[in-house]
C-alpha cells in the first residue's frame, strides 16, 4: 500500500506539456492546448540531495524535469498544474526513490472513486484541488545510499533517475492499487463495501473482475488465492481493462503477484517475471533496480492501462514520427540516420532519440521501421519503400551500440 502524503508546498521549478514543449523538448507534433503542468518544489537543504551545489544539483534537477517532460507529453488535452513535493535527503537503505500522490478529500463513498489529489486535478482542473494551498504529491530519494546517473552519461554502478522517476511518478498519477494483502482498502476491513481506486477496477484472476462491481466487495477467496498466485498468463493477478487487453493482444495483463505479499509491489506493477528481456515494461515491479541505463517510454500496454483508469483524453503522439508531420516515413529516417550513433540531448525527438536515452542508434531505427507509412490521419497513405533502408552507409553498419540486458 503507498502511504497517503499531506504535505505543505513551496516554490520550485515547473515543467509543462503545452506545444512548445511537445515540439522543442520531446519532438511530437501536437495542437496548441494548455496541458499540464508539474511543479517541482526541491525542499533538500542547500548542498544536499536536488539542490546538491554545482552541476550536481542541476543535473539532478534537469533529470526529474526530463521525467515530467516525458509525462506530460501525454496529458495535452488536460489543465492543471501538480504541485510536487521533492526530497532528496532519504537515508534508509532499503529505499531507492518513491512517490505518492496526497489523498486530502473526504470520504468518497462505496465504489472505484478513491481518487488521489494529484488524478482530481489532471481530470477536473485547478478547481478540483482537494487541498489548494498544499502539495499534491511528493516525490522521495536516496543520494546517500546509491550512485544515480541524472542524464544519459552513465558511470559503472550508476542508476537510471529519469527511468526511476518516469516510474514513480506514474503511480502518482493513478497507476497504483489500494487492495491491501489481506483484501482490505484504506477505509474498510476485508469483505466489506468500500472506496478503491479506479486501477482497482480491472484487478482479476483468470476467472474475471477480483472486485464486485455491484456491491464493491472484494471476492476475498479468490483474491486471497491470486494474489500470492505466481507469474502469469495462467495465474496471479491480472489488469482487465479494455484499452489494456487491446494492447496485448486481447489478453488480460499479467500484474506482480509473487509467492510471498510484497507491501508496496504487489498488485500495483506489471509483472516483472512475465515481461522480461527484450519484453520488460516500465511499469514492472523491478524497474531501475539494475545499474546502468534502463527502460525510459511507456509501452502500450502502460497507455491503454492510463486510459483505463480514466485518462480517456490521453494525447498519443505516434511512435516514429520524430518531424512532427503524422507520417513515418523517409524524413524521419533521414534526421535518424543524420545523427546516428550520436549522444544527444536526451527526449530530443528533433534529432531522432525516440527511446529517451540520449543516443541515436538501432533502437531509435527499429521504431521508425516497426511504424513504417503510419499515419495519424485515417485514410492517409503515401507508400515509402523500405527499399531505401540497404542505402545504410558501411560506417553506420559497423557502428552500431550495443546495449546489455538486465538480469
Amino acid at each position: 500500500m503507498v502511504e497517503r502524503l499531506f504535505l505543505m508546498g513551496a516554490g520550485g521549478v515547473r515543467t509543462a506539456a503545452m506545444a512548445a514543449a511537445c515540439l522543442l523538448v520531446l519532438g511530437v507534433g501536437c495542437q496548441v492546448r494548455a496541458g499540464v503542468t508539474f511543479n517541482f518544489n526541491f525542499l533538500d537543504d542547500p548542498g544536499v540531495g536536488f539542490n546538491a551545489y554545482g552541476s550536481t544539483g542541476d543535473d539532478r534537477r534537469a533529470g526529474l524535469t526530463l521525467a515530467g517532460d516525458y509525462i506530460a507529453q501525454f496529458f495535452v488535452n488536460y489543465d492543471a498544474t501538480i504541485e510536487l513535493d521533492v526530497i532528496g535527503s532519504e537515508t534508509d537503505d532499503y529505499v531507492l526513490a518513491g512517490a505518492a500522490s496526497n489523498y486530502n478529500s473526504d470520504y468518497p463513498g462505496i465504489g472505484f472513486v478513491d481518487i488521489g489529489d494529484v488524478m482530481h486535478k489532471i481530470l477536473g482542473g485547478d478547481s478540483a484541488d482537494p487541498a489548494p494551498n498544499a502539495a499534491d504529491g511528493e516525490i522521495v530519494w536516496n543520494f546517500q545510499d546509491f550512485d544515480w546517473e541524472p542524464l544519459s552519461d552513465f558511470q559503472a554502478g550508476e542508476l537510471d533517475l529519469i527511468s526511476t522517476a518516469i516510474h514513480e511518478m506514474t503511480h502518482v498519477i493513478g497507476f497504483v492499487s489500494s487492495i491491501w494483502e489481506d483484501g482490505s482498502s484504506y477505509y474498510h476491513y476485508a469483505g466489506e463495501a468500500t472506496a478503491w481506486e479506479p486501477f482497482d477496477a480491472y484487478v482479476a484472476d483468470v476467472d474475471g473482475f477480483l472486485i464486485n462491481h455491484t456491491t464493491y466487495k472484494m471476492r476475498l477467496a479468490r483474491w486471497l488465492e491470486a494474489s500470492v498466485g505466481g507469474t502469469g498468463p495462467d495465474a496471479g493477478l491480472f489488469f482487465n481493462g479494455p484499452n489494456a487487453r487491446a494492447a496485448n493482444d486481447g489478453n488480460p495483463v499479467p500484474l506482480y503477484s509473487p509467492r510471498t505479499w510484497e507491501d508496496g509491489s504487489s498488485g500495483s506493477h506489471l509483472d516483472t517475471n512475465y515481461f522480461t528481456d527484450e519484453n520488460a515494461k516500465m511499469m514492472n515491479s523491478e524497474a531501475s533496480v539494475y545499474d546502468g541505463l534502463d527502460i525510459r517510454t511507456y509501452s502500450d500496454i502502460e497507455l491503454g492501462i492510463l486510459q483505463d483508469i480514466g485518462y480517456t483524453d490521453l494525447f498519443i503522439p505516434l511512435a516514429g514520427d520524430v518531424n512532427g508531420d503524422g507520417f513515418v516515413g523517409l524524413d524521419d529516417l533521414d534526421i535518424v540516420l543524420s545523427h546516428w550513433n550520436q549522444t544527444v540531448a536526451t527526449g530530443d525527438q528533433s534529432v531522432g532519440d525516440i527511446t529517451y536515452d540520449g543516443y541515436v542508434g538501432l533502437d531509435d531505427l527499429d521504431i521508425i521501421l516497426s511504424n513504417w507509412n503510419a499515419s495519424t490521419a485515417p485514410g492517409l497513405v503515401v507508400p515509402e519503400p523500405l527499399a531505401t533502408i540497404i542505402w545504410l552507409p558501411m560506417s553506420v553498419v559497423l557502428t552500431i551500440r550495443t546495449k546489455r540486458v538486465k538480469a
